[in-house]
């Protein structure tokens, strides 16, 4: 039911442009889509393909039309949408990595488990991992994408950057820490800054 209700706005997003392709589909109307499809992405933790939310015949429109929405979209990754992420990577949109790098830093609790998976929280490793932070994982997937690099040669933080992991990184408690914590620790491994200790 999720799916379906997920699909219909994002369906409506691009309907002028594929069904007419003679009648242009204006910035405003993308904008619209991705702000209607942002409310039930934003809740969605999976770490999908692009082609789970656009069929091929978006997408086709959305690589035809990238330069006149590619601020949009850069606008909706900062609203925190799962699809425009998604659709930055895919279109490989470089002017989209700013706010991508944005995000990236804006250190968020473990978010992507209800605890009701058979693992055990009271260990690190259970809190170290990927899906612990679908999110930033987006964030790295696309500016992968993006880059054709991996991220640790793609993102280089700046001191200010690494100022701010390491001051979190160093508050990771089992129980007790602050949400950004473990993000931090985790996001310090990602990037090669760390020692995986497991």
């Amino acid at each position: 039911m999720k799916f379906i209700v997920f699909v219909f706005p994002i369906f409506w997003l691009l309907l002028s442009g594929c069904s007419h392709p003679s009648k242009p589909t204006e910035s405003s109307d993308v904008a619209k889509g991705f702000q209607i499809a942002r409310q039930f992405a934003y809740y969605d933790w999976a770490i999908d393909p692009v082609e789970r939310y656009f069929t091929a015949q978006e997408l086709k429109w959305l690589e035809t039309n990238k330069r006149s929405v590619e601020n949009d979209i850069a606008d909706f990754i900062g609203d925190y949408s799962t699809p425009a992420v998604l659709v930055a990577g895919y279109l490989k949109l470089e002017s989209c990595l700013p706010i991508l790098r944005v995000m990236l830093f804006s250190l968020r609790g473990p978010n992507g488990e209800s605890g009701g998976d058979g693992a055990d929280y009271t260990l690190e490793k259970t809190l170290l991992r990927n899906n612990m932070y679908p999110h930033h994982a987006m964030y790295i997937n696309a500016i992968e994408d993006i880059t054709g690099l991996p991220i640790h040669k793609a993102v280089i933080p700046t001191n200010e950057e690494m100022r701010q992991l390491l001051f979190y990184a160093d508050k990771t408690s089992i129980g007790g820490a602050i949400d950004e914590a473990w993000c931090a620790k985790w996001l310090l491994l990602k990037l090669k800054l760390a020692d995986d200790s497991e």
